[in-house]
């Protein structure tokens, strides 16, 4: 019958007839187990426990559904990104090259003129 009987919940012994801090022995040293395991508070906070533990599992694994079907499109994104970037770059590259190329223009036409202005005057004479 002791087997069945939880540890006190003051001083955490086994009921064996030396606690009376609950007065759940008797003078005989006898305990009623449904008086002595009757623990209201603890199996509320139990219970509560344990909701929140399928809770928690829950959400788990919603999480894990939600990472999971949007793992491939969160790989997506970083590819994007990467492009984009590269893409920019390239952007850059080729904006540099056509300013380059604009002056060199501006240079082959100012050039131009001056042999065009050469020439005329070459005609006069």
């Amino acid at each position: 019958m002791k087997d069945n009987l939880k540890p006190c919940p003051f001083c955490g012994t086994q009921p064996i007839g030396g606690c009376m801090m609950c007065n759940c022995i008797d003078e005989d040293g006898h305990v009623d187990p449904e008086v002595w395991n009757n623990r209201p508070i603890e199996d509320a906070l139990r219970a509560e426990i344990e909701q929140l533990k399928k809770a928690i599992r829950r959400v788990k694994d919603d999480l894990d559904y939600v990472v999971a079907k949007h793992a491939y499109t969160i790989g997506d994104a970083y590819q994007l990104s990467d492009g984009l970037h590269k893409a920019n770059t390239e952007i850059a590259r080729l904006r540099d090259m056509l300013n380059a190329s604009q002056v060199e223009h501006v240079e082959a036409l100012s050039e131009i003129e001056q042999r065009d202005v050469e020439i005329a005057r070459l005609r006069e004479k």
